[in-house]
Formats: structure tokens, sequence, C-alpha cells
């Protein structure tokens, strides 16, 4: 009887460590399968705002322009949506509409009322929040405050996501660069590259927004070189889709100018597909910028 008892107490045992293997082995492979995020960056246009030639019969106010905007997410049902430039009454308008997503945002600047903002919508099902905040293109980015020759404040909007199903994490850092002055572009760059460095600490990683900045530029040359992050137009595994400038101000696209928003992915980020979207989604575009989204696996 003893021997019995000593038998089924050895089977048990090894039957309870197969299954504890077996379950460790499934959550390791869980974590360490790649998924796969589809991610867009747009500057949607300050709610007012009426770009330099534009006339009636094009109407470019909000009303007509929201519609158009929320179909074009829909249509692509994109994971993550960073928009730049709208006010808090666009940002809410717009949550409003994308019934299946969360968002993050808060103004850029308390001096301005409204001001713009930098909101990052994320699809609710899929992503919950585990962080947020932001950080000044200063001196001092900790704090609002505008430096070097940039004439406002200006700031990166950050979340750090993860996926429900497999648990990983990974950041967004959604930016938007002054118009004016080259030294501050560079110089935010600069900040840029620094602060995920510091705060992501080697977590994917993507960064995008309007950076008014040209490819050539020294700014966009020092993300691009810092070592971990790259641009998602030459990193595509794909062929990328659209070319020439990413801002049209609703007029012919200018042969000179080049794409001034920007999807930047971290090394350990495969980018499957890129597009430059210069197609309208209604009877005008959505916005005086063009949307860039990409397709990813990490």
């Amino acid at each position: 009887m003893k021997k019995l008892l000593t038998v089924i107490t050895a089977v048990l045992m090894l039957t309870a460590c197969a299954s504890d293997k077996a379950s460790k082995c499934s959550a390791s492979s869980t974590s360490n399968a790649k998924i796969d995020v589809s991610i867009c960056t747009f500057n949607i246009m300050i709610k007012g705002h009426k770009p330099r030639g534009v006339k009636p019969p094009i109407d470019v106010s909000w009303d007509k322009r929201l519609p158009i905007l929320t179909s074009f997410v829909k249509q692509h049902n994109f994971d993550i949506v960073a928009c730049q430039e709208p006010i808090p009454m666009q940002v809410d308008s717009l949550k409003e509409k994308l019934v299946d997503y969360d968002l993050y945002y808060k103004p850029v600047r308390t001096t301005m009322n409204p001001s713009p903002c930098n909101p990052i919508y994320f699809k609710k099902s899929r992503f919950e929040l585990l962080d947020k905040g932001e950080f000044y293109y200063s001196k001092t980015p900790e704090v609002e405050s505008n430096d070097w020759d940039s004439p406002r404040s200006r700031c990166c909007t950050w979340v750090k996501l993860r996926e429900k199903k497999s648990g990983k994490e990974f950041y967004i850092f959604n930016t938007h660069f002054t118009h004016i002055g080259k030294v501050a572009k560079f110089e935010s760059a600069k900040i840029l590259v620094k602060k995920i460095a510091e705060i992501a600490k080697g977590t994917p990683s993507f960064a995008m927004g309007d950076l008014n900045s040209m490819p050539t530029s020294k700014g966009i040359q020092h993300i691009s070189s810092c070592g971990f992050m790259k641009d998602s137009k030459t990193a595509s595994l794909s062929e990328p889709v659209g070319d020439g400038p990413s801002y049209h101000g609703y007029k012919s696209d200018n042969p000179k100018a080049n794409r001034i928003d920007f999807i930047f992915v971290s090394s350990d980020v495969e980018v499957q597909s890129y597009c430059l979207d210069k197609k309208k989604y209604g009877d005008i575009h959505t916005s005086d910028h063009y949307p860039v989204y990409i397709k990813t696996r990490f």
C-alpha cells in the first residue's frame, strides 16, 4: 500500500510539474509573439485657420471636415491615431465620432485659450493606458516654456500602452515642432531623441508628427542617425507609397518641397508598409496636410 501511495504521489508531482512547465512555456511564447500595429499621424489643422489663397466654394470649416476625417479613420481602422494642432473642441468632437477609441491629450499652452493639442487616440478594446506625459522643447523641458528662436512653447505628448492580449508594452510620442526658427527645430530634435531614450528605456517606441523639417534638415538627420530610431519610409519592407510634400495647403504640390510629417520607429520594429496618402476622402481634403500611416510588427 505504501509503495502504491508513493507511486501515485510521484505521478501527481510529475503531472503538476509538467503542467507548470507547459504554463510557463505558453506564457513565454505569448510574450515573445510579435504583434501587428497600424499607426497614423495627421496634422488635422486648427479650427478657424484658412490657408492663404483658399477661396469659396472650397469650405475648410471644421464642421465640413469632421465627417470626412471620421470616415477616413474608420475606413482604415487604425490602431493608433496621433493628431497635431486641434483645439480641445476638435479633439473631443472627433472622439465622440470614434467610439472605439480612448485618448489622451493636454493643451500645449496654458497662456492660449483655446490651445492646440497633440492628442493620441488608441483602440480601447485592444490597448490599455499605463502612463502618459508631456515634455517641452526648451532648455527646461519639464515645464511649459520656449527657447532659442521659437516664438511660443511647443511640446511632445506621450503615452505608454500595453496590448491586452500579448502584454506587450510600447510608447507613442506625438509631437509638433515649431514652424519658425532653425535653431529651435534642431534643438527640438535633440531633446526628442534624449527624452525617448530616458522615458522608453529600450521599449519599442514610435515618434511621429509634424516636424516642420525636411528629410535633409539637421534635425531629421539627427533623429535618423541617433542609433535607435529609424525613418519608417526608408525602413519600409514594401515599396513606400506617396512622394513629395506632406503639406499642401489646399494647393497643387510644390515640386521643390518635401515631406515634413514623419513616423520614426525604434530599431526593434519592422515596418511592413508606409503610405503618404494623397487621396481625397470627400469633396475636399480633410486638412492642409496629408496623413501618413504605417503598418508595423514587433
